[in-house]
């Protein structure tokens, strides 16, 4: 069997308090890749003056592409696949830090299962010096073990409609589905939407161990949510119109995108995905006034259950007393 090449596509800005360590992480492969693209959103601090000591000395071949522009995390991980060369990509982000055998478990899996498109880990949520904390990633993203066995069983598209579940930084995926993927909608974050329309074609998998640290820091553009019992109940119920119209925006754009795209199962995945769209719409029309809000939320309480988390997303929208 020919060998299958591993590229790594390294987004970088301003990324100088961090870089470093996660380059340091991929030389310490126990798989290494092939080669490393570093895509940079046009960096002002010492950020390129370190990738480019780091080339000098690289033990695989690195490929910098410079922006003149900025073009914000999603287009410039859409410039970085782009350009990579391997049968299998990773994502990379330029603060986490990756543990040795993350490329060698996720390329098994993809080796093992050629039906298989994209598999993804669990992480282990670490703070700004990289000292563990007690959370994991999938605790962070509420991937519960039902969540996992139905996107394993064939389910993903309804589980990612529900649930942000794959992370970007640690996945691993086919190239070969980098064209049916393609353009990403500046709506979205570059790793939902690969995700999404990778599972329309092919299975997921997950491998539940922590492949990477995942660090937290003020500057991060995303980050883990904590979701512990104390800070849950100090913290007041908002009901954030603005991120719901978001939501809606986003889904108006998957659902155009898909209605260009040939799948399996093509019409039951598109009417969940107005089906969601409206859902998105209510609640980012949901009344001023409680009350008014009662015959919504039972109208659409089918929707809460499928596409949040049940009860929990209808009482809070009932409740909340901030709207944003």
């Amino acid at each position: 069997m020919q060998r299958q090449t591993i590229s790594v596509a390294l987004c970088t800005y301003n990324g100088e308090r961090f870089v470093a360590q996660q380059l340091e992480s991929l030389t310490k492969q126990i798989r290494a890749p092939d080669e490393l693209i570093i895509c940079d959103d046009g960096s002002t601090d010492q950020t390129l003056r370190i990738i480019h000591d780091f080339i000098r000395s690289a033990p695989f071949p690195v490929e910098l592409h410079v922006h003149n522009e900025n073009l914000g995390s999603t287009g410039n991980f859409e410039k970085a696949i782009k350009a990579c060369h391997g049968d299998f990509i990773a994502l990379c982000d330029q603060d986490d830090y990756w543990l040795p055998e993350k490329l060698a478990t996720l390329e098994s899996c993809l080796i093992n299962n050629p039906g298989i498109g994209l598999a993804f880990s669990d992480a282990q949520i670490v703070d700004v010096n990289l000292v563990a904390t007690p959370t994991r990633l999938r605790e962070s993203t509420l991937f519960t073990r039902d969540l996992e066995r139905r996107l394993l069983s064939g389910e993903a598209t309804q589980v990612m409609l529900k649930r942000k579940v794959v992370t970007g930084a640690t996945v691993l995926f086919r190239a070969e589905f980098r064209e049916s993927f393609l353009p990403i909608p500046a709506s979205w974050v570059h790793d939902g939407w690969i995700a999404f329309i990778i599972a329309l074609f092919s299975e997921l998998a997950y491998v539940n161990q922590p492949l990477i640290q995942y660090r937290q820091h003020s500057d991060q553009q995303i980050g883990a949510v904590d979701r512990s019992l104390r800070v849950i109940l100090r913290r007041q119920p908002r009901f954030n119109r603005a991120e719901f119209h978001k939501q809606w925006e986003q889904t108006l754009d998957l659902g155009e995108f898909l209605g260009r795209l040939s799948f399996p199962n093509s019409d039951a995945v598109r009417s969940q995905v107005l089906k969601k769209a409206s859902h998105l719409k209510a609640r980012a029309e949901m009344p001023e006034r409680r009350l008014s809000r009662i015959p919504i939320i039972l109208s659409q309480y089918p929707a809460y259950r499928l596409y949040a988390q049940g009860w929990k997303s209808a009482f809070r929208d009932l409740v909340a007393e901030n709207h944003g």
